[in-house]
């Protein structure tokens, strides 16, 4: 129960959150492209908030096609700016960094205090933030006792390997020099960027990239609160009245009627 309710917490704290980032990167296509020029902070909120509305509705609606969109276009988004553009340009020694495929993304600088080192792990814990999704859709698996182990276990050890050459890569795009690094801490976006230095200002279009990237995972993260919240109500733990499922939607929903959960 505690487990669940906390996890359930994370999820919709979550989904704010990445919702906010993917309204600061909608903001900053925004602001780059001349569409809308604003110097405030406020207009990523707004657009945020907006993003949120159109989360609730995709998060009413099952689950499977949207996800399926979501989870290509990040792929992509990542794949051509960071892995293959960036890599190779990186290749090449051109690009703001110069650096060239180095190491130096995993040298400690000397000097540098335990408690910065430990922001960095927070960055690592929290890059695995996720994994754990396939289980909180265990009831809509058909071959759970297979699906969900394997799920779990694919995305913890294709998660670990794709947040360490992908943040390597980026470093290494920006220079680990102290300009470098100032110029990774303040980037609005740090694809857009990226693909912006090394190929073309156009190419900053990513960011919209990014932006579905951020609100796929406020997507994710309410899918996943409303599995849980649904399941806590089911069982009993909260309100009976969260532990409804659409007839017509087949999603979780709140209702005061008779309780509908499709076994089959």
């Amino acid at each position: 129960m505690i487990a669940g309710w906390a996890l359930a917490g994370t999820y919709i704290f979550y989904a704010v959150t990445t919702a906010m980032a993917g309204g600061r990167f909608a903001a900053g296509f925004l602001d780059s492209t001349g569409i809308w020029k604003t110097s405030a902070t406020w207009p990523g909120f707004l657009l945020g908030a907006i993003g949120i509305g159109l989360i609730w509705w995709l998060a009413s609606t099952p689950a499977r096609g949207g996800t399926r969109v979501l989870l290509a276009a990040e792929g992509i988004t990542v794949a051509l700016i960071v892995i293959v553009i960036v890599f190779a340009k990186l290749a090449g020694h051109s690009g703001p960094g110069k650096l060239g495929l180095t190491g130096s993304a995993f040298s400690l600088p000397s000097g540098t205090p335990l408690s910065t080192l430990f922001l960095g792990v927070v960055f690592g814990f929290l890059s695995f933030a996720g994994f754990e999704a396939a289980s909180t859709l265990g009831e809509e698996t058909k071959q759970p006792n297979r699906d969900i182990p394997r799920a779990i276990l694919g995305v913890a050890i294709f998660g670990g390997i794709y947040f360490v050459v992908v943040t390597a890569v980026e470093s290494m795009g920006f220079g680990t020099s102290a300009a470098g690094v100032k110029a990774f801490i303040n980037s609005p976006s740090l694809i857009g960027d990226l693909g912006t230095a090394y190929v073309s200002s156009w190419i900053g279009i990513i960011t919209l990239g990014a932006m579905v990237s951020a609100f796929s995972c406020a997507l994710a993260c309410t899918v996943g609160s409303a599995r849980l919240i649904f399941a806590l109500g089911r069982d009993g733990i909260l309100p009976g009245s969260l532990g409804h499922v659409s007839p017509s939607r087949r999603t979780p929903t709140y209702s005061t009627g008779p309780w509908y959960w499709p076994r089959t």
